[in-house]
């Protein structure tokens, strides 16, 4: 009977976990929270050629901290954009540097802090979410990507 119990749990434990997702936002929304926390908004859409990219926006503060929102075409895109600029935070890594990486249902997450930058990818569907910001806004902008749910 214990070994039953056990079981189940175990079950319940992994279709649970298998079943982790975020919600993505949508360009709208994270302008509203943006605003909401005092960032300046800029949409450089036009500013882009790149045909994979509906639509950008950035947030702004003291032209120091910067976070970027993606709208692309398709998850096939956002998730190559995610990985290219995986890639790229990657070279930013040495002894001191520490980061995180998670691939689960629908969404991708790395982050790198290093002694200079911190440095935030989160890929929801086909959104992406970009960060690269002097390391005093680490803690700003954990909040803020906490608030949108990246």
């Amino acid at each position: 009977m214990k070994k039953i119990i056990l079981l189940v749990i175990l079950i319940s434990v992994f279709v649970v976990g298998c079943s982790v997702s975020k919600q993505k936002i949508t360009t709208t929304q994270f302008i509203e929270f943006a605003a909401e926390n005092e960032y300046e908004i800029l949409d450089k859409t036009k500013a882009l050629k790149d045909p994979k990219i509906k639509k950008v926006i950035l947030a702004k503060k003291n032209n120091e901290c910067q976070i970027e929102f993606y709208k692309l075409k398709s998850i096939t895109d956002a998730i190559y954009m995610f990985n290219d600029n995986k890639n790229i935070f990657k070279t930013s890594k040495n002894e001191t540097s520490t980061y995180t990486y998670t691939n689960l249902s629908n969404y991708s997450l790395y982050s790198l802090t290093n002694e200079s930058y911190y440095m935030y990818l989160c890929r929801v569907d086909d959104t992406l979410l970009y960060v690269k910001a002097p390391l005093e806004y680490k803690e700003e902008i954990e909040e803020f990507t906490k608030l949108i749910g990246y």
